[in-house]
């Protein structure tokens, strides 16, 4: 009996510790130390914004709002670009239970901070990409503020602060971009999405149809949601602004496009 207890009781002590590892620090939903996390944290610029929280939205709804987050990358003077979802299905089930839970637990001076990095490895080379930012909820609207957005990852991720960030494409008229679907808009700048929360819900219940009838016949599917047209020449402006200020175009690509679009109205 002793020698069974000799082992039993360090094997307890273990398993509490291990428990106990697994907590979450106070203030975070996710968090593995490394890359990934969704927290509270402090308002700081909320000024005089009409500020909604706490606020609920169902975790079908917020992976409905992050498979809508997507990006277009390709050249100022060229009309062909390529479109990209920011978080992958992966991304998306690991984010979509903190947020939702995060977005009942806010208070007026806070806002939910996100971090997340995509991996998509390829058959040469791997394709990580992370994207970081923060959300809130203003005038019954969701807004999506990001700090980084698909940003390029290289060197040995798995070693914390190891790695180096691709800014190849700056200063040559060449963007990464939110791209806007029906019932978005941009922020203060083309990295702040603000979300019309109005029709989610409908939305989430499509795409779970969809996804179901898909599972009854045994094939996988991704539901997807087609981007608006054209963006109008005020929302072009403001892009065009926008790469002015983050100094990825010239003074001189900025007059010329900048004539071009005023042309059009």
């Amino acid at each position: 009996m002793r020698r069974y207890l000799s082992f039993a009781v360090p094997l307890f002590v273990l398993f509490i510790l291990a428990c106990g590892g697994m907590k979450l620090r106070k203030g975070y939903f996710l968090d593995d130390k490394r890359y990934n996390y969704v927290r509270l944290e402090d308002f700081k610029d909320r000024g005089t914004r009409n500020i909604n929280h706490p606020y609920e939205i169902s975790e079908a709804d917020v992976g409905t709002i992050l498979g809508m987050v997507k990006i277009k990358k390709g050249s100022l003077f060229s009309k062909e670009t390529k479109e990209r979802d920011v978080f992958n299905s992966e991304a998306i089930s690991q984010l979509a239970g903190p947020i939702s839970r995060a977005l009942k637990e806010l208070t007026p001076d806070k806002k939910i901070g996100f971090s997340y990095l995509v991996k998509e490895p390829r058959l040469v080379i791997r394709d990580d990409r992370l994207s970081r930012g923060s959300m809130w909820v203003e005038d019954g609207r969701l807004h999506i503020k990001f700090t980084d957005l698909c940003i390029k990852l290289t060197g040995d991720i798995h070693k914390r602060g190891i790695y180096e960030i691709r800014e190849a494409n700056r200063g040559r008229g060449l963007y990464t971009q939110l791209d806007l679907l029906p019932g978005q808009s941009y922020g203060d700048s083309t990295k702040e999405l603000v979300i019309d929360l109005a029709s989610i819900g409908r939305v989430t219940e499509e795409r779970l149809k969809k996804e179901s009838e898909a599972k009854e016949k045994g094939v996988p599917t991704v539901v997807r949601i087609e981007p608006s047209g054209q963006a109008s020449v005020k929302e072009r402006l403001k892009e065009l602004e926008s790469l002015k200020k983050e100094h990825l175009i010239t003074e001189e690509e900025y007059q010329k496009k900048r004539a071009e679009l005023l042309n059009q109205l």
